[in-house]
């Protein structure tokens, strides 16, 4: 119990001595030099406005210091950044030599560079810089519940993009794409926003990065068209006779189209062949403008009759 108490006989004294005894050993310990190696962040800088980096340049670079434990602390607290300067630089390849003398040491007095430990050369791609314009293709699936249909082709605001990059890298491409999508259920008109998926190449950059697809979306309806009169084409006799003449005509599509739709705006045609013989039964061909379709005739054929 006596060495119990000992020990924990003002302990606020024996942390404060614990303390000094670390701050002191901290002290001898950075005053001792050292060589470490410390890593570098390249940043290319100055390039002329006409010119771009076309390929993924070295980004670090490692490099072997000599200083007092001090010193290489504070350096490690540093954001190590190594700028390149690229003021000279002319399109193709290129080959920077890096330099010890010009290793960044941020005004820490006996700070010594030991060696570069790689890379000592720089190799980069530099190409013109360029712009070039290419259309936008949806990939975007947009599927209607039933009952319902979707009116004309999808349309894209804006329909295409601005690219701007390395020349020889904006030749490969001739087009840019949205993200893919799928929309179901869909009963009304939509305006989407899609986002466009980044072309390759390296430091290509688009404007925009997003396109609106429009789609229109109506009710889809039936309706017959009853006594439509049947034509009758004929390249050798014009006197020819159909039997039954009228006919009733199914069609179904959006409901904008359906509305407009008129017993003359339906065309039910028979066509005679040389071939054909009086008292043959024929087929019927029923004309109707886009988007409408034919869905059914009554009756789908008819009796070639003569004068």
């Amino acid at each position: 119990m006596r060495l119990l108490h000992l020990i924990f006989r003002h302990p606020e004294l024996k942390l404060i001595a614990l303390g000094l005894a670390v701050l002191l050993w901290f002290h001898v310990a950075t005053n001792q030099a050292y060589d470490i190696s410390v890593n570098y962040s390249l940043h290319y800088v100055n390039l002329p406005d006409s010119l771009v980096i076309a390929a993924p340049p070295p980004v670090r670079a490692l490099v072997r210091m000599h200083g007092t434990g001090k010193t290489l602390l504070r350096l490690l607290l540093q954001e190590r950044r190594w700028p390149i300067d690229l003021s000279r630089a002319v399109a193709g390849p290129v080959t920077v030599r890096l330099h010890p003398e010009f290793v960044p040491r941020y005004g820490m007095a006996g700070l010594e560079v030991v060696e570069l430990a790689g890379p000592a050369d720089l190799p980069l791609l530099l190409d013109s810089l360029g712009q070039r314009t290419v259309p936008i293709i949806a990939a975007a699936v947009i599927q209607t519940i039933p009952g319902f249909v979707r009116v004309g082709s999808p349309i894209l605001t804006p329909d295409s993009v601005r690219l701007t990059g390395p020349r020889a890298a904006l030749m490969g491409i001739d087009r840019v794409r949205t993200r893919s999508m799928t929309y179901d259920n869909v009963k009304q008109t939509q305006r989407l926003a899609l986002d466009l998926v980044r072309p390759p190449g390296y430091e290509v950059t688009m404007d925009p990065r997003q396109t609106y697809i429009y789609q229109k979306v109506e009710p889809y309806v039936r309706r017959e068209i009853t006594s439509l009169s049947v034509q009758i084409v004929s390249a050798t006799d014009e006197s020819s006779r159909a039997v039954p003449d009228r006919v009733t005509v199914e069609l179904g599509g959006p409901q904008s189209a359906m509305a407009s739709v008129t017993p003359e705006s339906v065309s039910v045609r028979l066509a005679v062949a040389p071939d054909d013989t009086v008292g043959a039964r024929l087929p019927l061909a029923v004309r109707v403008h886009p988007p409408l379709e034919v869905l059914k005739i009554t009756p789908d054929s008819v009796t070639l009759l003569g004068p």
